[in-house]
């Protein structure tokens, strides 16, 4: 992917302000960016609750979404991990994504199908070993080539303050992540 017209969608699953993975995520967005990639903050937290009900015609919100997954050639998902699974409202939106682009469509027709994904978390000692897996299983479901797995066991001086570079090797982490999806 050397592509200048490619675009990496970085997305975080998580909702709060300055989360671990939003600081990953930010830190991976100015790293791309001095390498000369474009890169696209996939903002969702406005997406409805999922309901075959309200799936069509499609929300407004979801259909922003899609709209900025589906211009995008890689999406970076930046993952918590609560109780070694995927945040309900990432899976919500992930299960937006999953679904056709309309009525009747099947699987291959959907904002992400085919697209390559690549996963990285930061949380407690397992380094959110759960939450990579089921997100692993759940994008290759999705129809998704998932390309890197990574995850950062935090320091007990990040959990003190908040700051996901006190934790050692943290920018080595993510390099090695780009390397991957450049090479």
């Amino acid at each position: 992917m050397n592509n200048e017209t490619d675009t990496i969608g970085l997305l975080v699953g998580s909702r709060r302000k300055n989360s671990f993975n939003r600081q990953l995520a930010s830190l991976a967005r100015t790293m791309l960016e001095e390498k000369g990639q474009k890169v696209e903050m996939i903002e969702w937290l406005d997406v409805p609750f999922f309901s075959q009900d309200d799936e069509f015609p499609t929300p407004e919100a979801v259909q922003k979404v899609r709209d900025e997954v589906m211009g995008c050639n890689v999406i970076w998902i930046f993952s918590p991990e609560y109780n070694g699974q995927i945040p309900g409202g990432e899976k919500n939106l992930l299960d937006w994504l999953s679904r056709g682009l309309k009525p009747g469509a099947d699987k291959s027709d959907t904002a992400v199908y085919g697209r390559k994904v690549l996963l990285t978390t930061a949380g407690g000692r397992a380094a959110g070993f759960g939450v990579r897996k089921n997100l692993s299983l759940l994008c290759k479901f999705m129809g998704m080539t998932v390309i890197s797995s990574e995850g950062i066991a935090l320091s007990p001086e990040s959990w003190g303050s908040d700051d996901v570079m006190k934790t050692p090797g943290v920018k080595e982490m993510l390099e090695g992540q780009i390397d991957t999806l450049l090479g």
